[in-house]
């Protein structure tokens, strides 16, 4: 995260992003879950609910991005290195 806040050059924060977010490259529909989840201010009924699955489905989906990535999107630090990770990816 300190990468995120303390580097001053916008290229290397993307590069940084590319690279968090790399192994969900392929994976479309945990890039949309996290999305919507981040959309629903990180809560996980809402945000299951507005992707038409169970919350165990939910839990199983960020289960599987914490094990691409590394990353827990159901952990508050995780969780916003994802989301700059994702706002920094779609400004490119």
């Amino acid at each position: 995260m300190a990468a995120f806040i303390g580097l001053a050059d916008e290229s290397t924060k993307r590069d940084l992003a590319a690279h968090l977010l790399s192994p969900l490259d392929h994976e479309h529909d945990l890039i949309t879950t996290l999305s919507i989840f981040f959309a629903a201010n990180c809560n996980a009924s809402v945000a299951a609910a507005r992707l038409a699955i169970h919350r165990n489905t939910l839990s199983y989906r960020f289960d599987k991005v914490a094990s691409l990535t590394g990353l827990d999107p159901r952990r508050f630090d995780d969780a916003v290195q994802i989301r700059l990770a994702l706002l920094l990816r779609s400004l490119t």
